[in-house]
């Protein structure tokens, strides 16, 4: 379930036993001082980056002048590898909505997600996502790198 402050301060306030849990591999400060205002006493696990375990997931990074020449890159991929599944992580709305738009044009399968979607969009989408409705899920920071998502096989970012 994904909350919004709206959600939070409107007339439908969370209750005081509600227990918040946020899990990511990264935080912006929005999110930061999202947990800050609305997590008291929160309780901290953070892992070094050199404790990760990354046996099993093969890395590597490119970097690209703009987005068109990253979705040049997405293409070879696809065309190099067997992709069922995979997330694609952008950095804005603007460049997430872009990117959906390109790929949807090309023939591909995808849905967004992204903040400006109600609690019951995302669970939607989402619940498209898990049962392969579709191939791609394009996100911003609002998707959590958890365990919603163990089917997929690769993630772009």
């Amino acid at each position: 379930m994904y909350i919004d402050k709206p959600e939070i301060t409107g007339d439908d306030k969370l209750s005081p036993a509600c227990q918040i849990l946020l899990f990511s591999a990264t935080y912006d400060e929005q999110v930061m001082e999202f947990a800050r205002d609305y997590v008291p006493n929160p309780i901290e696990i953070r892992v070094k980056r050199t404790q990760l375990p990354l046996k099993n997931i093969k890395q590597f990074y490119l970097l690209f002048n703009d987005w068109v020449e990253k979705y040049q890159a997405l293409t070879d991929i696809y065309g190099g590898f067997q992709v069922g599944q995979a997330i694609i992580f952008c950095d804005t709305r603007k460049e997430a909505s872009w990117l959906n738009d390109r790929m949807t044009m090309d023939g591909h399968r995808v849905v967004i997600l992204s903040g400006d979607l109600d609690v019951s969009e995302r669970e939607h989408v989402l619940h498209q996502f898990r049962e392969a409705e579709c191939r791609v899920l394009i996100t911003t920071n609002v998707c959590s790198r958890g365990e919603f998502l163990t089917a997929n096989k690769i993630s772009f970012s």
